[in-house]
Formats: C-alpha cells, sequence, structure tokens
C-alpha cells in the first residue's frame, strides 16, 4: 500500500475533501492543480497541470506512490458548447497522467468518473447498467475509462473507478458544492428567481444526491484497500429525489419559500439518475451516512 498519494484537481470541491481525509489517515498527500489553493493546506501543493505533475515531482524509484485523479471540466452544459476543450483536458491530458504516472512507478491508480456515464433509466444504475452518456462531459469520462479497461498489460496495477451521482455539502474547509442545492439556497435567502426546468408533463428531474464527505469516504477506502485489476463501483444513496421536492426541503429548513419559473429541460440533460449502491455495501462494506437534510443544512452556511 502506497503511504505517498498525488491528488489532482486537490484545490477543487471534491480534490480538497479528499486530501483532507487522506492526511487525516496520515498519508503523505501531494495535492496537484493549475490553481492556488485559497486556504492554507496540511500537505504540499504543486502548481501545476496535472498531466505535467511528473516534470515538477521526482521519486526514487524504490517509493511506492498512487494517484487519485479528481481533476476535471465538469459542467454539462458546457461540455456541449466546448466539446474539444473538454475532450483534450478530460480525455487526452488523462491519458498522459495515467501513462506518465506509470512510468514514474505508479502502480495504484483512482480514477473519479461520473454518473453521467450511464445511459438514462427510470431504474436505479448499477454497474453492470449500460453506459450511454447524453452530454460531452459524460463521453469524455466514459473514453477515459475505456482506455483504462485496456490496459489489460499493466497486470501489476490496481485501478479503481468511482462513478459518483450528484454531490452536495460543504467540504471540510468550507467550500460550498456549487451545485443545483447551492443555487436553490443562494435564490432563496437572496429572493432571486430560480429556473426549474422540467421533462415531458412538467415532470421535474430525479437525482441522487450524495454529501462531498461521502464520496472521499470512499475514495479514501481504496487508498487502503486495493488489489490488483480494475474495480468499477458507484458512490451514490440509492435514493432517488425530484427536484420540487428538493425545493420543497430547502423552503422548510429555511422556512422561507423560493420564486421559481419554469423551463423546458434540455434534451441532452438527464430526467432520471438514481444509483444502486448494494455493490459497496456488499463488496466493500461502504454507504452513504450523512442525509440530505445535513448536507442541505450544511451548506446554508456558505450561502
Amino acid at each position: 500500500m502506497p503511504r505517498v498519494w498525488i491528488v489532482t484537481g486537490s484545490s477543487g470541491f471534491l480534490g480538497t475533501e479528499v486530501c483532507t481525509q487522506m492526511s487525516n489517515l496520515g498519508f503523505e498527500v501531494i495535492g496537484i492543480d493549475r490553481k492556488v489553493p485559497l486556504y492554507l493546506p496540511k500537505w504540499q501543493t504543486v502548481k501545476s497541470e496535472f498531466a505535467d505533475f511528473t516534470n515538477h515531482l521526482k521519486f526514487p524509484k524504490n517509493k511506492k506512490f498512487g494517484v487519485i485523479h479528481c481533476a476535471a471540466l465538469k459542467t454539462v452544459t458546457d461540455s456541449n458548447l466546448n466539446g474539444d476543450e473538454f475532450m483534450y483536458n478530460n480525455i487526452e491530458k488523462s491519458i498522459s497522467l495515467f501513462q506518465s504516472a506509470h512510468e514514474a512507478g505508479c502502480r495504484n491508480f483512482v480514477f473519479v468518473s461520473s454518473a453521467a456515464v450511464y445511459e438514462e433509466s427510470e431504474h436505479r444504475l448499477s454497474e453492470l447498467n449500460p453506459t450511454y452518456p447524453k452530454s460531452v462531459y459524460g463521453l469524455t469520462k466514459l473514453l477515459f475509462e475505456n482506455h483504462l479497461k485496456e490496459q489489460k498489460l499493466y497486470r501489476d496495477s490496481s485501478v479503481i473507478i468511482i462513478r459518483p451521482f450528484n454531490i452536495i455539502g460543504r467540504n471540510t474547509l468550507g467550500i460550498p458544492s456549487e451545485s443545483v442545492v447551492t443555487r436553490i439556497l443562494k435564490c432563496i435567502t437572496n429572493d432571486d428567481q430560480f429556473i426549474l426546468r422540467t421533462g415531458p408533463n412538467n415532470q421535474a428531474p430525479v437525482r441522487d444526491y450524495i454529501d462531498v464527505k461521502d464520496v472521499a469516504r470512499l475514495v479514501t477506502f481504496f487508498s487502503k484497500n486495493q488489489k490488483t485489476g480494475i474495480e468499477i463501483i458507484n458512490a451514490c444513496t440509492g435514493v432517488g429525489i425530484n427536484l420540487s421536492s428538493l425545493i420543497e426541503k430547502c423552503e422548510n429548513i429555511l422556512s422561507r419559500k423560493l420564486h421559481s419559473e419554469r423551463e423546458n429541460l434540455s434534451e441532452l440533460e438527464i430526467l432520471n439518475s438514481t444509483g444502486d449502491p448494494r455493490s459497496a455495501k456488499s463488496r466493500f462494506g461502504w454507504t452513504a451516512v450523512v442525509t440530505l437534510e445535513e448536507s442541505i443544512k450544511r451548506e446554508i452556511a456558505s450561502t
């Protein structure tokens, strides 16, 4: 098991939480991010494009290290408008990262993918469900997953692919998710109007919302428990909630009403996305423990 872990996207919402939990577990953590962190982290940080980190860090040949790849361009709408940029950043640079890390001696690689890789379904999505992403963002995640699966020559390596559903909450260092929960809370607090996009028959989108601390806890689990080969695992709660019900929860917690206006959901947006967490529980003993209400209340402090 490596004692040194490189975490890409270490200044981001999830990356920061992963670094925090890894550091608290006693690992030596080196964060890689092209942005300078807005806080004073407990771990070493290197300002660099993630694909170039080996140019900034030199490891002794006998020193084991692992990589947790959190960095990505991630906005679904932007991905459909700037496809080439997303393809370059999320695929080409990720392939360069994996290859250069392996050449430098990395034999433990954790990739934070996305539930956006799945084909849409009204039923809970397991790791065995078909993949058919609607967005360019989801496509970039799936293509890099496929690249990792093709690396069968790396028999001596452990590759973990984690597919988080909708990550919400407020991480340990106080960074908010900037998810739909954040937007709803800000609109309620500032008395602004919220755009509620709905599908056929005014159906509100259904999502599986999972707290950032739970996702990071699953990531860190695999930093301690890895075996040779490739594993794919969902990070989800198994509970789908439609956007109208989410808004009602936020209104009840704040004791204020949201002003909203309805628009049609884009054909490129997913209407239903709920994960199946049974594999994570049965195989690894992991379950999400932070409730939706707890996540919302934690976000309120950041609005």
